[in-house]
């Protein structure tokens, strides 16, 4: 990411966008049409006003936000697309009280220059096929079931229950159809197929649900936390002072169809496999209701998700092997003694008196965007005032 770049805010419209550029005091701001020709307009304008490249910020505004997002990174320009409830947040933090599309174009402007968001890269031809594809077979899945449901109304006529059976004849021809074409484009892609057959050896996880993973497209995720995050499932929590103590939940705040899908394949591992089914026992065991032990069957499935798509090996509990970190401990203690010949004051500590470096451990335990699983901390101390219970001393001296 280059940080010398002018910051561009852009607010995306159905119609229109309309842009704000940061140079300096100057705050030059535009409006074009949000088509092909203006999104030349807009490249024309930031070369008029002596950027040819810039970081662009922008929100996810869904398809409408797709074209200048594609166009502008392919100029080359640095492309962010963020969370509106980030940009939200991020408006009431600089205490903006005024919601235009020229206000909003600033609010991206500034936060793209304060923030710094990550970059967006635009999906491969082969994951936004399979992406459109998918979310055309979810929507006929719930048109059938909506005509379905209509089944059981027994006011219809002859003719109208007639036309919903028709029409649900119709509703199966189309997904045969277009589970055939999601077929078809896994199979183009030799990286595709290779990561659902390792997706689908996670226990709860068939054949559709691993399709549908691969528009997730997991492998962009540098931790399984991100994906934990995404997906929605992680914990959410509000404590403050004595007064408030907030109780611990779902935060939601994520993809719903992943969680959906998720849900019901942690019912199934819960059910059919021996290790998520003890592991669900032992949880039960220990007081957690039903709704609990589900959500935390769903974290372990996306952990050993992220595991075997970035290790490109499958699921296999009894040797560990394809899973990032399976049979990975984080109390696993080493250490070192030193012996000093010189004569110590051993009543030098007051209880124990400890220095840590955690640089590797207290933000998360995942490091395999670094390259490496795990982590520690440097650890010395010394505990005085029971030198003959603590102290160590080499071997063989009388205690």
């Amino acid at each position: 990411m280059d940080k010398t770049l002018a910051p561009l805010g852009v607010d995306v419209a159905k119609r229109t966008l309309d842009m704000r550029l940061l140079l300096g005091e100057a705050e030059p701001f535009g409006t074009v049409d949000n088509t092909p020709t203006g999104w030349q307009q807009l490249q024309q304008w930031l070369v008029a006003h002596g950027h040819p490249r810039v970081h662009a910020c922008l929100e996810a505004t869904g398809t409408y936000s797709d074209g200048i997002a594609t166009f502008l990174q392919a100029q080359g320009h640095q492309v962010s697309v963020v969370d509106p409830l980030r940009v939200g947040a991020f408006r009431h933090s600089e205490g903006i009280r005024t919601k235009t599309d020229r206000q909003d174009a600033l609010v991206l402007a500034r936060l793209c220059q304060q923030k710094r968001p990550p970059l967006w890269q635009p999906p491969t031809a082969e994951l936004a096929n399979l992406r459109a594809v998918l979310m055309r077979i979810e929507d006929v899945q719930t048109d059938r079931q909506r005509e379905s449901n209509r089944l059981e109304n027994s006011r219809w006529d002859a003719a109208s229950r007639q036309q919903i059976l028709a029409h649900l004849q119709q509703l199966d021809g189309w997904l045969t159809d277009l589970r055939k074409r999601a077929e078809a484009v896994v199979k183009q892609s030799p990286a595709l197929q290779a990561e659902r057959e390792v997706l689908r050896s996670v226990p709860g996880i068939g054949l559709l649900t691993a399709t549908r993973l691969l528009s997730v497209q997991v492998s962009r995720f540098a931790g399984a936390d991100q994906l934990v995050a995404y997906t929605g499932i992680a914990t959410s929590e509000t404590r403050s002072g004595t007064s408030v103590h907030g109780k611990p939940k779902m935060s939601r705040k994520g993809d719903p169809r992943l969680r959906k899908w998720l849900y019901l394949c942690a019912l199934t591992a819960m059910t059919r496999d021996p290790d998520f089914k003890q592991w669900a026992a032992e949880l039960k065991a220990r007081g957690k209701c039903h709704r609990v032990i589900r959500i935390a069957v769903c974290r372990k499935l996306l952990h050993v998700i992220f595991g075997v798509v970035h290790s490109g090996q499958p699921y296999d509990p009894r040797n560990g092997r394809g899973v990032v970190g399976k049979n990975f401990c984080l109390q696993v203690m080493s250490g070192v003694q030193i012996f000093v010949e010189d004569e110590i004051n051993p009543f030098i500590g007051t209880g124990v008196n400890p220095a840590a470096i955690d640089d590797f451990q207290g933000d998360n335990f995942d490091h395999a965007g670094l390259g490496f699983f795990g982590g520690g901390y440097l650890y010395p101390s010394i505990s005085g005032g029971r030198p003959i219970q603590v102290r160590a001393v080499p071997p063989g001296t009388p205690r």
